[in-house]
């Protein structure tokens, strides 16, 4: 009997002596992801917003947030600007202009990546009573990219591109 005694206070006293152990080493490697998440936190670029609220000073006029990293087209007609237009988007902002359709994707397709949003897409949606509908999709930094092209061809209004901004922040 006293045998079994001693062999279960001593397990009981290992078990206790490696849980010390493992949460010590758990507190180490804690401490460890911390300081990456800290040191990667601090490296990260924060958005540049012009002002904190989306608010629409002119209906001719991009938002009063309207983000430095996003190319705007500047050969095009503002048509509409709405903030939070549903739940997910922070604003749609609506331009059309006449120049060539392959030039708009172009300029979406290399100005977008030059401002450092990772382009996840850029599908050929298919027509949905267009001549061309493309939908780029761009990520940076817990924010989210949506442009839509969907160009008329021989429809009313004839050879015009509507170009649609969207941005998502989560």
């Amino acid at each position: 009997m006293k045998i079994i005694f001693i062999s279960l206070f001593s397990l009981v006293f290992l078990a206790g002596c490696a849980s010390d152990k493992s949460n010590s080493t758990n507190n180490v490697i804690e401490e460890i992801n911390e300081t990456a998440i800290t040191e990667q936190e601090q490296t990260m670029p924060t958005p540049v917003r012009r002002a904190e609220v989306c608010s629409i000073v002119a209906s001719d006029q991009l938002p009063a947030n309207w983000p430095d990293d996003i190319p705007f087209y500047v050969n095009s007609t503002l048509t509409s600007v709405k903030c939070s237009p549903n739940e997910s988007d922070s604003y749609e902002v609506r331009l059309t202009t006449t120049d060539d359709f392959d030039d708009v994707v172009s300029f979406f397709g290399t100005n977008v990546a030059d401002e450092n949003w990772v382009i996840s897409s850029l599908d050929d949606i298919g027509p949905y009573g267009y001549a061309e509908y493309k939908l780029l999709n761009a990520q940076k930094e817990g924010r989210e990219l949506i442009i839509d092209l969907r160009h008329s061809g021989n429809q009313l209004p004839m050879g015009t591109t509507e170009i649609i901004y969207r941005e998502r922040i989560y």
